[in-house]
């Protein structure tokens, strides 16, 4: 998802990119907070007529189960801030390994797109390069979205060139 951020500085222009997540962290609790009672409360019937292991086994795999539910929900969370200004582009890409910060002087900034070498990956990637410094942007992002993101920023990088001193 590409969001466009309004700057009151006409010189200045942000762009957030994020991936889709289809279900929030809250409502990823939810679930799995009801997934865990229904199963605990059938594991709990279980040992109360006397198989009671099934109740550890229950625990355990709940426990298993929210974790990995958590791990999956947490490597699909990312976001990318995209700032032009005429002094300076900045990406800062945050994701599950933490922050990352790519800065450079926005004169010679360029957006170009690279078509796959491998046969394997099939979808272009999309960079941010200005002399030998690169950066890779929209990685998480859809063919579509990748392709509407390069439509926003292109003439954005235009116009921060044009202003840069």
């Amino acid at each position: 998802m590409v969001t466009v951020n309004p700057s009151t500085d006409t010189s200045e222009f942000t762009v957030l990119a994020q991936a889709n997540l289809s279900i929030t962290a809250e409502r990823l609790m939810l679930f799995y907070i009801v997934l865990s009672l229904g199963s605990l409360m059938i594991a709990l019937g279980l040992s109360l007529i006397g198989y009671w292991p099934v109740l550890i086994f229950a625990v355990v795999h709940q426990l298993v189960v929210g974790a990995l539910l958590w791990y999956s929900w947490r490597r699909q969370w990312v976001k990318e801030w995209i700032t032009l200004s005429p002094e300076h582009v900045q990406v800062i890409h945050v994701d599950h390994h933490g922050r990352r910060l790519w800065q450079v002087d926005s004169h010679w900034v360029r957006l170009v797109w690279e078509e796959p070498q491998l046969p394997k990956h099939q979808t272009r990637r999309l960079f941010l390069k200005a002399k030998a410094n690169e950066t890779e942007i929209g990685a998480f992002l859809n063919v579509s979205e990748r392709q509407e993101l390069a439509q926003v920023l292109a003439p954005a990088l235009t116009q921060v060139s044009m202003l840069a001193p």
